[in-house]
């Protein structure tokens, strides 16, 4: 195909016999040329039917021979691990120079020749032969001195201790245990055995008149007072049950359904006026759909509430809903039947057909490479639609007996995602409704419906 001689004037690669190098598109390359729609800046696929096949270079010096060890390092970095080749005994036996390098303490790691183990400690330990049968005296003394002063919870040592200053073993020990201040409620019998047990919380918080209330010995009641009713009493006596008025409210079993022996007419409305379709249990659904009217299987948001300020707002309207479809497709979506290739920011001339067969009366520039190109690309016209790889439909797919492959375009998989992503259907409406663009909610709510 012959060039234009005014190309190479403009630096143009079209006649370019210069090498590039190994890895390059070779010494008679080929372009595919799109000839039908020309997008100043495309580089992205030309399907078959729209171009046509333009050689670039016919020039068949290889230039100076590249050196082993570049060409080794270029492939291995281009070229995918797996597919070079490297031999069984590079991979598992062959040494580098790291792996015959002596051991030393800049190599990094941890050697076991260079480390210090620290000092041992001293070997303090007993049999249990020697501190229970040979020194059993001088343990139990050590251990029983530990405990002067204290007032533990184990009872063994307080009661060997008592016995130890008395020398009658019935009686006195007996009375000593059960007049102990260290130790009360904890006595000896004839045999030796302990009855009775103490926890320090029996002794520091139940006996106290200060907290523990009416089952301390030393409490007094005030005089003068009223007596006090069934749950103050049942307090006062069981510390642990939930102190009356606790919460400052009547609670909700109570709102519902009454105290026991109460009569249920009591707490019906006075008039047919006076009775409304509230629920007895709206202080803890407020701002929800608890508290208004119910439609029959709708589970989403009404924010008619006078307890809800978001909710109040949505039932406004002050804002129209906008189009998120139209806000979202200038920039997002597909965009090729109208010509325009996605996240494109290039120039593109406003003409109301841009395509190449279509020139001004002067024709296409050669000045510039893809003006050559393209002025090599109508010379020819476009080329018909080759139609050798499509199925003919009057013999069949032979796929009759089986089920036919399916094929998802990842572009429209990821456009519809990210479609939905944005415009999902809101709250507040049917799954089958459009969505309005009364509100920035959804369809229209009015307050005066509710009923709270």
């Amino acid at each position: 195909m012959p060039f234009n001689p005014g190309i190479e004037a403009w630096d143009s690669t079209l006649r370019d016999h210069t090498h590039k190098g190994p890895n390059q598109a070779g010494n008679k390359s080929l372009l595919s040329f799109r000839s039908d729609i020309g997008v100043p800046g495309y580089t992205g696929y030309i399907p078959s039917q729209h171009g046509i096949v333009l050689p670039v270079k016919g020039f068949t010096h290889t230039g100076r021979p590249v050196d082993t060890f570049f060409k080794e390092t270029l492939t291995t970095a281009s070229v995918e691990p797996e597919k070079v080749k490297i031999s069984e005994y590079a991979q598992e036996f062959k040494k580098v120079p790291l792996d015959t390098k002596p051991l030393n303490k800049t190599g990094g790691g941890y050697w076991f020749s260079q480390r210090k183990l620290m000092d041992g400690k001293p070997f303090l330990a007993s049999t249990v032969y020697q501190s229970e049968i040979l020194s059993s005296a001088a343990t139990v003394d050590q251990q029983l001195g530990r405990t002067k002063g204290l007032v533990t919870t184990i009872s063994g040592y307080e009661v060997a201790r008592q016995r130890a200053q008395s020398a009658d073993t019935t009686h006195s020990t007996t009375k000593a245990s059960l007049g102990a201040t260290e130790r009360p409620a904890t006595a000896v019998t004839n045999a030796g055995e302990v009855v009775g047990y103490q926890t320090t919380y029996h002794k520091m918080v139940l006996q106290q008149p200060t907290t523990g209330g009416a089952a301390a010995a030393g409490y007094r009641a005030p005089r003068g007072t009223p007596s006090a009713p069934i749950v103050e009493q049942r307090y006062q006596t069981m510390p642990r049950a939930m102190p009356p008025g606790l919460f400052g409210q009547i609670p909700t079993y109570r709102m519902d359904y009454g105290t026991d022996g109460s009569d249920p007419m009591e707490r019906t409305a006075p008039g047919e006026k006076f009775q409304s379709r509230m629920a007895t249990c709206r202080d803890l659904a407020e701002g929800t759909v608890r508290n208004t009217n119910h439609l029959p299987g709708y589970t989403g948001h009404t924010p008619a509430s006078k307890f809800h300020e978001l909710a109040r707002a949505h039932a406004d309207a002050a804002d129209e809903r906008m189009d998120a479809k139209i806000d979202m497709s200038l920039y997002a979506l597909d965009q090729f039947s109208r010509s325009r290739v996605p996240h494109y920011t290039g120039f593109k001339p406003k003409a109301p057909r841009n395509i190449t067969l279509i020139q001004p009366s002067q024709g296409p520039t050669t000045a510039t490479t893809y003006g050559a190109a393209a002025h090599q690309a109508t010379k020819s016209g476009v080329p018909g639609l080759d139609n050798t790889h499509y199925n003919n439909s009057a013999e069949g797919t032979m796929q009759f007996f089986h089920n036919a492959g399916e094929y998802i375009s990842d572009n429209g998989l990821s456009n519809a995602q990210l479609y939905y992503k944005t415009v999902r259907p809101g709250d507040g409406r049917f799954k089958m409704a459009i969505p309005s663009k009364a509100t920035e909610y959804g369809s229209r709510f009015k307050a005066t419906n509710s009923l709270v």
